[in-house]
């Protein structure tokens, strides 16, 4: 047999990563020496809660840019998963071929979604690796159900703060961040609560 050299990509976020219990910078490539015969590499990747900031609008001269939040874990964008409500708003079943499951949908939700998040302590968000109890690896990215789950803190913003666009059910821009509940109008910002969020694939509502 001949030596090579393993290059293995680490990925940008997952800082702290190692190889074979070595130290391996995040966000490039890692060369492991390796001899003749078989080698077995250990790759340690941590998935540790992060916060994207500067999603949304960019502004403008009238308007300052939206500088909304998100989270992310490893490779994996989290969304709120507020429940669905579904209309068939058309069908194909006189159209050939015959289609009876070709539907239309309008998916909406009566559960509030205008959340913002609490960012003040990032250490009080949560990761719970616990799947929701109908969920299977067979559909690891159902949209019915979810593999795990982040716990954020969050008020509730008002409609006038944030609501739908010009009367329809499109959801409008986010209100540029960070938001000063304390100087809004009383009731713009509800008390501080929890939140789940799941995977971006896990939801149909995002």
């Amino acid at each position: 047999g001949h030596s090579t050299t393993a290059y293995l990509r680490i990925p940008g976020w997952a800082a702290g990563a190692s190889v074979n219990g070595q130290r391996a910078a995040n966000g490039t490539v890692h060369a492991v020496p390796l001899g003749s015969g078989l080698a077995t590499l250990r790759v340690r990747l941590p998935q540790p809660i992060r916060v994207e900031r500067g999603w949304g609008v960019l502004g403008n001269v009238s308007s300052p840019p939206a500088d909304a939040a998100v989270v992310r874990r490893g490779p994996l964008l989290f969304s709120l998963r507020p429940a669905e409500q579904r209309r068939v708003v058309r069908d194909y079943r006189r159209l050939l071929p015959y289609r009876p499951l070709a539907v239309d949908y309008e998916i909406s939700t009566r559960e509030a979604w205008s959340f913002a998040l609490d960012l003040s302590d990032l250490g009080a968000l949560r990761f719970e690796p616990l799947a929701s109890p109908g969920w299977a690896e067979s559909l690891p990215f159902s949209t019915s159900e979810y593999p795990f789950s982040v716990r954020v803190p969050a008020r509730l913003l008002s409609n006038a703060t944030w609501g739908y666009w010009r009367g329809t059910n499109i959801t409008a821009q986010p209100p540029a961040s960070p938001i000063d509940c304390d100087a809004l109008p009383s009731g713009a910002c509800g008390p501080l609560e929890q939140i789940r969020l799941v995977p971006f694939g896990s939801t149909n509502l995002r």
